[in-house]
């Protein structure tokens, strides 16, 4: 398996939220990567991200960069300007996921934790993610727009299985824990 070094720039505004990584077709190819492949995403901390070819407009295209969300670099511990490293993941089907939401917004959140219905809201979360590579400890975002209520970030505390990088599908239960309070 292939490691590389590559440096961090902000993803196409059209990639944000999906889990997205970014990069040019040679540097894919150099890290044994594919289009659809899962990438191994390490900075400071460890996660993953879905690999997509760079635009071949894009002024990056035939270097050695990878274009990710905010809430990737904030799960690989990596910002903007900085050096990760990439390698091909290993992944797995989660069973399932526990969440809690995170933020300042504790009134809403209350709300959304109240309205938690199982197994409706479990599916609508897990439909939401679907697709999206997780660890625990990986920060995600769900857009959940009754009210207009927005988008809500949540914690992974747990998943099934425990190991590795997980991919979230429509089938995933997904359990909802609510918000600590410190």
């Amino acid at each position: 398996m292939s490691t590389l070094r590559v440096k961090v720039l902000e993803a196409y505004t059209r990639d944000v939220g999906r889990g997205i990584i970014r990069l040019e077709t040679d540097t894919l190819q150099e890290a044994g990567l594919s289009v659809g492949d899962f990438a191994l995403i390490a900075g400071k901390a460890t996660t993953a991200g879905k690999c997509m070819p760079m635009y071949p407009s894009d002024p990056y295209h035939g270097k050695r960069f990878a274009r990710l969300d905010g809430l990737i670099r904030l799960n690989a511990g990596a910002a903007v300007g900085e050096y990760i490293s990439i390698a091909k993941a290993k992944v797995s089907s989660a069973q399932s996921i526990s969440i809690s939401p995170v933020g300042e917004r504790a009134e809403i959140i209350d709300y959304f934790v109240s309205q938690w219905k199982e197994p409706i809201e479990s599916a609508f979360a897990a439909e939401a993610l679907s697709g999206l590579p997780v660890s625990s400890g990986d920060f995600v975002s769900i857009e959940y727009r009754e009210h207009e209520v927005g988008t809500f970030y949540f914690v992974v505390l747990e998943k099934e299985p425990a190991e590795g990088i997980s991919i979230v599908e429509a089938g995933t239960k997904i359990d909802l824990v609510p918000q600590i309070v410190a």
